[in-house]
């Protein structure tokens, strides 16, 4: 079972900070082909408790950007 937290308390923080790999998944809006992409060389960045940030580096054809795009969210 998942646990959820309101926020990143330090412990998270320092945890998610010592990764070397995290993984993206994304979906189109439709349903379509579900992408998981592998990430590192330190693109990931704790801004706050509440706010994490990576750098999506162009890679075959980088699906997730594309995802974001067709979401209904930036409409």
């Amino acid at each position: 079972m998942a646990e959820f937290y309101p926020e990143l308390n330090e412990e998270l923080k320092r945890f998610i900070e010592a990764q070397r790999i995290f993984f993206v998944a994304s979906a189109p809006p439709d349903g379509g082909r579900v992408n998981i992409s592998p990430k590192g060389y330190k693109t990931f960045s704790v801004i706050d408790s509440k706010t994490v940030a990576y750098i999506d580096y162009p890679g075959s054809g980088n699906e997730t950007a594309r995802h974001i795009a067709q979401g209904e969210w930036l409409r």
